[in-house]
């Protein structure tokens, strides 16, 4: 993707927090350079599980965040486990990152405009909230998940949910079946 002049930045940083899985960090790096384009400057911050090589992406500043999985010798095999140790773990990190960077650039003439998440970061919104920082959030799922998601409300109306034995179906738990 071409990229603008250096000297042609709009003199704003977007931050891109993509989940630590291929499937996410794709779609995450591919707006990062979108962004770029448009003369955006792009801090992503990431966690050491499956982290990218930055030496591969020039255009990017990287800030890692520890996390529970990074330390440990041998992760849960289990994405559902694995999504929820994150979600756990790094929460306090990516506060501390975001203090730094905002920190960072209150001393700089590149304010940072907003953090763009995915929405299996259950913590990510609440901790932009704390510092007032717009947040929005990217999807990455495939057409599949973009239609269950679309059919929830009719399936829900339609009392698809009801499993004997099992009270209900929570509506979050259900891109964990859309991935497998």
């Amino acid at each position: 993707m071409e990229m603008k002049n250096p000297d042609t930045k709009l003199g704003c940083r977007v931050v891109l927090f993509p989940q630590p899985f291929l499937g996410h960090l794709t779609p995450m790096l591919h707006l990062g350079y979108a962004l770029c384009s448009k003369g955006f400057s792009v801090t992503i911050i990431q966690t050491r599980l499956n982290a990218p090589d930055p030496a591969q992406f020039p255009n990017f500043t990287f800030h890692y965040i520890e996390d529970a999985l990074s330390k440990s010798e041998s992760p849960p095999s289990d994405t559902w486990q694995i999504l929820q140790s994150l979600n756990t773990s790094c929460v306090d990190p990516l506060r501390v990152a975001l203090a730094r960077l905002l920190e960072d650039a209150s001393k700089s003439k590149e304010p940072i405009g907003c953090l763009i998440t995915e929405p299996m970061w259950e913590f990510a919104g609440t901790v932009a909230d704390e510092f007032n920082l717009p947040k929005m959030a990217l999807r990455p799922g495939g057409l599949l998940a973009l239609l269950v998601y679309d059919s929830l409300p009719l399936l829900r109306e339609k009392g698809y949910f009801l499993i004997p034995g099992i009270s209900s179906i929570l509506y979050h738990s259900l891109s964990t079946y859309v991935y497998c």
